[in-house]
């Protein structure tokens, strides 16, 4: 029974008493915001019927207002739960174990009478130890009479009254706007401490009054036991807003107590922010690369601060500003021999971080070059061969040769460095390339004297001829995918990207019954997907064949069949059975969709279903002349299409003449 009793939070009851007439028995009643709950602090209640008769003090006769009858099982209790729910204050649905686990207690005459002694009022109102009378006003004084069924009678008076709770005080410890969502921490004494609270919020500035709000919350006593820490995070909030906050502690009732202090905040603003860390240089092609550790608290931040000086101590200007989620910048402002010193701030909604460790960086001078020119490719003796030219005979020393297989594939030096020829054509044979009717794409920097180098040139394509009987793969991992209901999407696996050379894929269809596919493709396509449209009931296969940039065919992929299944029609709604003057009618809504006929199915007693009636297409409506008086009847309608398809039964309706 302990366990119940925490299990409902345990709070003793704030009461004014009244006192029977005829017997000793003390009922304690209390205003909430439901109304006024009464605790009758006597087993009888619980185990006898009792009505309660209510009067304002005004009126002469009495009201029957609610009437309880004991709960005898557990199936009982359950519905009883179900309808006091949401009466008292962060109630939520039990589950049948903890449902059961009441009954077992209630059922016991040994722990039956730990109900009448525990101050939970949850407890009580389900098994009628207390009753709560929902219907009175505030403001109204009112007259009480309990009556069991042995003809005892309790009475009292009472004014509904909603009263503020003398709690101890709430006071704000900890305000932290967060990284994204605010966290408010609030402490009182555990003596006389509230065993729930309410979060109230309003924008600050603004005239709005202050709104509860519905949000995560909790609470928890401190280390020495002496204090109730009282904790929330309201995720509802809008970044950069500032808000005002205060709480009001609750009691099981959902009565009130005093508000607590109100704190201020800018949601994501006025947390510390972390300066940046681990700032590291390094001379780059044109400039001074400056690296730092990612940021951690980005929700808060706004943006990250490059300050640069020539000189270590003085003249810090801004060199740029970032967004919070880079970690890199290129200095590009740089005259070579020259050294600078770097330090970074972070800016968050409101502050500023202190500045990071003063870092220097420097330039070495590296020259800016352009791209080789005038690049052209051929095929000398099987082999690629490259021709460019470049107009800078000061600062370039030489040339790298860069190679990709494929479209795909990465660009990797495959040369020294080729010297320099001023007024010529430099020319290179790439004697390593073997990759017969694959398109291999070459590109080339130029390589200035203090070995800095030039951005790439353009790619050109080049393609060694592949052998006639060369075997060119054929398509797999063949996939359907339906656009809609009429379009289909065919993909397979990317042939070009993975052996390539690949020029185009040619597509192949056949009914589902011809034994071969057509010698003429049914269609051309340069990426790895068709899309095709089918009628109802179209039933295909589709093969798939790679070809090359050298006219090499493969042999056709396997086939994949796809079919279009027809969709079946909605069964017709809100059937309905009707006897009118002596005749039985079958009705049903029409529907838009075009419907041929319909099907009429009874079932006659316990016999099976059976097809009775069809009627055409426009007609909803039928009468059963074969009715007989002892039978029950079954009755389900469905829709056929044209295609004499048939949709699910309707729900049934039964007749019993």
């Amino acid at each position: 029974m302990k366990n119940i009793v925490c299990f409902f939070s345990v709070i003793l009851l704030y009461a004014t008493s009244l006192s029977g007439q005829e017997q000793a028995t003390v009922i304690n009643m209390i205003s909430t915001p439901n109304g006024i709950y009464a605790d009758l602090n006597n087993m009888d209640f619980g185990n006898k019927s009792y009505v309660v008769l209510r009067k304002e003090i005004q009126q002469a006769e009495y009201q029957p207002v609610l009437q309880h009858d004991p709960v005898r099982s557990a199936k009982e209790l359950a519905k009883r739960i179900n309808d006091l729910l949401f009466y008292m204050p962060d109630s939520s649905p039990l589950s049948d174990s903890t449902v059961n686990m009441l009954w077992s207690y209630w059922h016991n005459q040994e722990t039956q009478i730990e109900f009448v002694t525990a101050p939970a009022p949850h407890l009580k109102l389900y098994v009628g130890l207390a009753f709560l009378d929902t219907s009175v006003e505030l403001g109204k004084s009112y007259d009480y009479i309990i009556e069991n069924e042995d003809g005892d009678r309790y009475s009292g008076s009472v004014v509904h009254r909603l009263d503020t709770i003398d709690f101890a005080a709430m006071r704000s410890f900890d305000v932290d706007p967060g990284e994204g969502y605010p966290e408010l921490r609030f402490r009182s004494s555990t003596a006389n401490g509230a065993p729930s609270f309410e979060l109230y919020r309003k924008a600050s500035g603004g005239f709005d009054d202050f709104e509860k709000i519905h949000t995560t919350k909790g609470m928890v006593l401190n280390e020495m036991q002496d204090s109730v820490i009282y904790f929330t995070q309201d995720t509802t909030v809008l970044q950069s807003v500032r808000y005002d906050y205060f709480i009001r502690g609750k009691d099981l009732m959902g009565n009130l107590g005093i508000a607590s202090d109100t704190v201020s905040l800018q949601v994501g603003g006025n947390r510390n922010v972390n300066a940046g860390f681990n700032i590291n240089t390094t001379a780059v092609d044109r400039g001074i690369r400056i690296t730092w550790d990612s940021l951690d608290q980005r929700y808060a931040l706004q943006n990250i601060l490059i300050y640069k000086s020539a000189d270590y101590d003085t003249s810090y200007a801004l060199l740029a500003t970032l967004p919070v989620t880079d970690t890199e910048f290129i200095d590009y402002d740089v005259i070579g021999g020259g050294n600078y010193y770097y330090q970074l701030l972070i800016q968050g909604e409101s502050n500023m971080s202190f500045a990071s460790a003063r870092t220097s960086g420097l330039y070495q001078g590296v020259v800016n070059l352009v791209p080789p020119h005038y690049v052209r490719g051929e095929i000398i003796d099987d082999k690629p061969q490259l021709s460019w030219m470049h107009q800078d005979s000061l600062n370039v020393a030489g040339y790298y040769v860069y190679r990709a297989v494929g479209r795909n594939g990465e660009l990797q030096q495959v040369s020294n460095m080729i010297p320099y020829e001023k007024d010529s054509v430099t020319t290179f044979l790439d004697s390593t390339a073997t990759d017969a009717g694959e398109v291999i794409y070459y590109g080339i920097t130029a390589v200035s004297k203090t070995q800095s180098l030039s951005p790439m040139s353009e790619l050109i394509a080049i393609s060694i001829p592949e052998h006639k009987d060369r075997r060119v793969s054929a398509p797999d991992q063949l996939q359907v995918i339906w656009m809609d209901k009429n379009t289909v999407s065919i993909t397979w696996r990317d042939m070009d990207r993975w052996e390539g050379s690949i020029d185009r894929y040619n597509i192949y269809r056949k009914p589902k019954d011809s034994a071969e596919f057509s010698e003429e493709p049914l269609a051309t396509v340069g990426i790895n997907e068709y899309v095709d449209t089918l009628r109802a009931k179209d039933r295909y296969d589709y093969a798939v064949q790679s070809v090359s940039i050298h006219k090499n065919q493969s042999a056709l992929s396997t086939p994949i069949h796809i079919e279009r299944i027809p969709e079946k029609l909605l069964p017709p709604l809100k059937v309905r059975v009707m006897e009118n003057k002596g005749k039985v009618y079958l009705t049903w809504d029409g529907s838009e969709a075009p419907i041929q006929k319909y099907h009429i199915y009874r079932v006659v007693n316990t016999d099976s279903p059976v097809l009775y009636k069809t009627l055409e297409g426009n007609l909803t409506a039928i009468e059963d002349t074969d009715i007989k008086q002892g039978n029950n009847y079954l009755y389900y309608v469905a829709c056929v299409d044209q295609d004499e398809m048939e949709s699910d039964w309707s729900e049934e309706v039964i007749y019993s003449p």
